[in-house]
């Protein structure tokens, strides 16, 4: 049982191989300014056919629509109340925004 211990702490020590993986997973592509939008930003959705970013600007009490294509906001969703959750259902073609009563 000792052996076995020995042989699994020695084969962890050196850790997995990770030269395969790019150092940095994430990194910085674009930013895309919301010039009129101020306060926290809270979820996002994503529409993968539309190309389309939606943003619960909860301190604004907006979703921004961003045309990823473009990178430019294509529309702004206004008369919320501080919109938490966004979720797109792409079967129906709809976005579905939780917001306080």
């Amino acid at each position: 049982m000792m052996c076995i211990c020995m042989m699994l702490l020695l084969a962890c020590r050196n850790g997995p191989d990770t030269s395969h993986v790019e150092k940095d997973l994430l990194h910085l592509e674009a930013k895309i300014p919301l010039p009129e939008v101020s306060g926290r930003i809270d979820h996002l959705a994503y529409d993968t056919a539309g190309h389309r970013l939606f943003i619960a600007a909860l301190g604004n009490n907006t979703v921004e629509v961003v045309d990823m294509t473009t990178r430019r906001r294509q529309h702004s969703i206004t008369g919320l109340r501080e919109p938490q959750g966004v979720q797109y259902l792409a079967s129906i073609d709809r976005l579905v925004v939780a917001e306080l009563p």
